[in-house]
């Protein structure tokens, strides 16, 4: 169950990159998103500046322990860049106020994360080759030790294989692995163009098509015990092969006794 509460989509990253060529010509911008699972259940809003570009993004959650809201809002460069975003996070548990700044580097990108409460910054790095995502990478308390990276292989315009390392004993062990399978439909997230973030649950901000499969790896070496997560995405689409909705089922295989085996749920979205 740790597992899938770890992968569990709460927030999105937002930084400039090139497309694949084959970025639909019918764009449509979502302006709405609800999600509900058998744990919790959220809804977004979104809304764009005069340029197209996401100006806002609201997401309010509620469950059974907790209900939150997120907003952010989003600063551009003039070359349309994501410049920074302000993050605040509010609820009983949580009381959170931070900024993401995006510092533009040869074939990388350092994202600087600062809690204005308390002053305090945090760094992850994600590296490009030919503006696509080949590594990102988290860092110690210094900001300049790596304790952690992911690294992606890509097909088509899509990320088919992560592979996460974390950092024990001054050495990269692999922790878990994840292969993902997709169909021919229009990824609803693609029209932002300011993402490297590949979540988890299969859905990816910067890839073409859409998870209908998604197996995860998780090894002993890192996690304690030895398990795997497989994702099972069924869509409907509508006359422009955007989604409308989606249903997963998640199924769990594990050495740990109290794993929870299935977890399903579903999203929708509206499109402007």
């Amino acid at each position: 169950m740790k597992h899938f509460l770890y992968l569990l989509p709460f927030l999105f990253f937002f930084i400039s990159c090139e497309k694949d060529e084959s970025i639909p010509i019918t764009q449509k911008n979502i302006v709405s998103i609800k999600y509900m699972n058998n744990v919790y259940g959220y809804q977004s809003t979104l809304s764009y500046n005069e340029k197209n570009q996401l100006n806002s993004y609201v997401t309010d959650f509620d469950n059974e322990d907790d209900g939150f809201t997120e907003l952010s809002d989003y600063i551009y460069l003039e070359n349309g860049q994501l410049n920074s975003y302000n993050r605040s996070r509010n609820s009983r548990y949580i009381n959170n106020n931070s900024t993401i700044e995006y510092i533009y580097k040869e074939n990388r990108v350092d994202i600087v994360t600062t809690d204005i409460e308390n002053s305090t910054s945090y760094i992850n790095t994600v590296i490009l080759d030919n503006n696509i995502l080949t590594e990102s990478w988290s860092y110690l308390e210094d900001n300049s030790t790596i304790s952690s990276k992911d690294v992606y292989t890509w097909d088509n315009g899509n990320p088919i294989n992560i592979k996460s390392y974390t950092k024990i004993n001054d050495e990269f062990v692999l922790g878990s692995e994840i292969e993902i399978n997709y169909d021919n439909g229009i990824n609803p997230y693609s029209f932002l163009k300011n993402s490297f973030s590949v979540r988890l649950s299969g859905e990816s901000f910067n890839s073409v098509n859409n998870a209908v499969k998604i197996s995860e790896k998780f090894y002993d070496s890192v996690y304690g015990n030895n398990s795997t997560q497989t994702y099972t995405i069924s869509y409907a689409y509508d006359e422009d092969n955007y989604p409308t909705h989606y249903t997963y089922v998640m199924t769990q295989e594990s050495d740990n006794p109290n794993t929870t085996p299935i977890i399903g749920g579903k999203k929708e979205f509206t499109y402007q």
